[in-house]
Order: structure tokens, then C-alpha cells, then sequence
């Protein structure tokens, strides 16, 4: 039997295993999708704040702050809310 899904198998399980493994990784991968648009881009930072894990947080806006330095306000703004 041949699959002929066009890899959308293969996105949708590497996603679920992204999302259960490590949910800082998963708001890296959404973060850089969306960093096209500054208002999305701070939308879903604050999303990923609430999602990951406590210990994860500075961890999360250190790579955001070496990752997307044209962000820098929008990121210190959203981490000291």
C-alpha cells in the first residue's frame, strides 16, 4: 500500500510529538511561523507564556530577546505585564 497524503501525516505527528515533548520548543516553532506580523507575534508570545511551564519562562524570553531583536520592546512589554 502506497500513502499519498503529501506529508500531512507526517506534520500532523511531528506536531503532536512537539506538542507533548516540550511546549517551550512548540512556542519557539509558533513564535518564528508568526514573526511576520508584531501584533500576532505578540499575541501568541503571550500565549506561549501561559503555556509553558514556570522554570521555562525566563528560558523563553532570553531566546526571544537573541532571536527577534526587532521585537525587544513588544517581548520586555509582554514578560513584564
Amino acid at each position: 500500500m502506497i500513502h499519498t497524503d503529501g506529508g500531512n501525516h507526517n506534520k500532523t505527528l511531528h506536531f503532536k510529538l512537539l506538542l507533548k515533548k516540550n511546549m517551550l520548543e512548540f512556542s519557539k516553532l509558533i513564535l518564528k511561523k508568526v514573526s511576520f506580523c508584531k501584533n500576532l507575534f505578540k499575541k501568541e508570545l503571550i500565549k506561549s507564556i501561559k503555556w509553558i511551564k514556570k522554570k521555562e519562562v525566563v528560558k523563553l524570553k532570553i531566546w526571544a530577546l537573541a532571536t527577534f531583536y526587532q521585537f525587544q520592546t513588544i517581548i520586555l512589554e509582554v514578560f513584564n505585564q
